[in-house]
């Protein structure tokens, strides 16, 4: 899988209570296509490196940005919940 989506997809998975077993199996199918295409093209494009490593720097870092911006908003989320949680007044049984 491409890097950034890698990163993040074990949260909604986990979040949507996916099995281990597919999760696990998908990732490593989705990394293993994705690093036998940057092998591939490392292969053919050996000669033009800095060609391709300016193509890709920018790909690079919007997916990093993506993360970034995902991650930002889940913590968050959580922290406002957090604050909410925090401001319920507890439900203490009588004695």
């Amino acid at each position: 899988m491409i890097p950034g989506i890698r990163t993040i997809i074990p949260i909604p998975a986990g979040r949507s209570k996916m099995p281990i077993a597919p999760l696990l199996g998908w990732t490593f199918f989705g990394s293993l296509l994705w690093t036998a295409l940057l092998f591939s093209l490392g292969y053919v494009l050996n000669a033009n490196y800095d060609q391709v490593a300016q193509i890709i720097d920018p790909i690079s870092t919007f997916f990093v940005g993506l993360r970034i911006a995902y991650v930002r908003n889940v913590l968050r989320r959580q922290s406002s919940n957090y604050d909410e949680i925090l401001s319920t007044p507890l439900c203490v049984p009588a004695v």
